[in-house]
């Protein structure tokens, strides 16, 4: 009271259930997340608005063969083998803010390179600032040695259909040619007229 004495108690009760449903509900979300993240056999990866990886999943570490060193502070971009897709692929994703399928041949950490589709955006902040980038690398290796065998494989095919069909005429116009000599040096033994014959004897040699 106003001589401050201790005549009672004021409380005030907060329901907190719903926020207790949401923090569950986020904290399951997260966990899902976590779980795809990892399990994807696909590389799923954040980096900051300099390139720098900040989480990176284990597809990532086997697809740019990092095996004893860790791919966190590495940098996406200085990862890129060549210069003119680094420069476009910046291009199009600061244009887009975002970019799918994008075509990159990448350097794994053992010097070997890789060729892969990106798809990736950008992350901003509430000011629409520019503050990261997250997205999935597709190795497409395996695809494009396959697509390299099969062309070769049409182009033998093709080549050795063009020697078959080229012999074939070869031996058919062969035999042809000789019964049309056989039938000029005929003709010519059978001809008594000796403008004709000395004729048919001159295509016959």
């Amino acid at each position: 009271n106003e001589k401050k004495i201790k005549i009672g108690y004021l409380v005030v009760a907060k329901d907190l259930s719903n926020i207790k449903q949401y923090e569950t509900s986020l904290k399951e979300s997260e966990e899902k997340y976590r779980k795809i993240f990892e399990e994807s056999s696909d590389c799923i990866f954040i980096a900051d608005k300099a390139g720098t990886f900040l989480d990176i999943n284990m597809a990532g570490t086997k697809l740019f063969k990092a095996y004893e060193t860790p791919l966190i502070n590495y940098n996406l971009l200085n990862l890129i083998n060549k210069q003119t897709e680094k420069k476009q692929f910046l291009r199009e994703i600061k244009k887009n803010k975002t970019i799918a399928n994008f075509a990159i041949q990448f350097k794994c950490l053992d010097k070997t390179t890789i060729d892969c589709l990106v798809s990736a955006s950008i992350i901003e902040s509430n000011s629409k600032k520019t503050i990261g980038y997250r997205g999935i690398i597709k190795d497409i290796s395996i695809q494009k040695e396959t697509e390299k065998l099969v062309l070769k494989t049409i182009v033998n095919t093709q080549e050795a259909e063009r020697k078959r069909f080229a012999k074939d005429i070869h031996d058919s116009l062969g035999q042809q040619l000789s019964a049309i000599k056989f039938y000029i040096g005929t003709s010519a033994a059978g001809t008594r007229e000796k403008k004709k014959k000395n004729l048919l004897l001159k295509a016959n040699a």
